[in-house]
């Protein structure tokens, strides 16, 4: 059975796109930062890597495409194309007005940069390791 690394934990969007790329047919191993993901698949310790490399809102995933450049990643054997949906997730009845925190990755962040903006002005954003790591925060 092929293993691939992704930015975990699972319920990430790299987690997602994992799912949906091999389903059942692969044992999907999370792993906690993109450098890991790639260097996973150069130590050889899984079979191949998914990692965000663009998106509509907010471009190119520099991580990753500083990685491609330095030529510290394997090469790019396939594209996903995932759609993308942002949720805020409080405790109930919770209302917009109370929230003073928002916790989420960085990328995920700036691309809710406008709605933050326009919604939750007053709110600070705290950096998580991922977008579900933020949910169990």
């Amino acid at each position: 059975m092929r293993r691939v690394a992704y930015l975990g934990p699972e319920g990430t969007n790299s987690h997602d796109a994992a799912l949906s790329r091999y389903g059942e047919s692969a044992l999907l191993v999370p792993v906690t930062d993109i450098p890991t993901v790639v260097a996973s698949v150069t130590a050889r310790s899984v079979d191949e890597a998914i990692v965000p490399i663009e998106n509509s809102t907010e471009g190119s995933v520099t991580v990753t495409l500083d990685m491609l450049i330095a030529g510290d990643a394997p090469r790019i054997v396939g594209e996903i194309v995932l759609p993308i949906r942002h949720q805020l997730v409080a405790r109930p009845g919770t209302a917009l007005t109370d929230i003073e925190r928002v916790v989420s990755l960085g990328q995920p962040a700036a691309q809710c940069r406008t709605w933050l903006r326009e919604h939750l002005p007053g709110a600070q954003v705290f950096p998580a390791l991922s977008t579900a790591a933020a949910v169990a925060a």
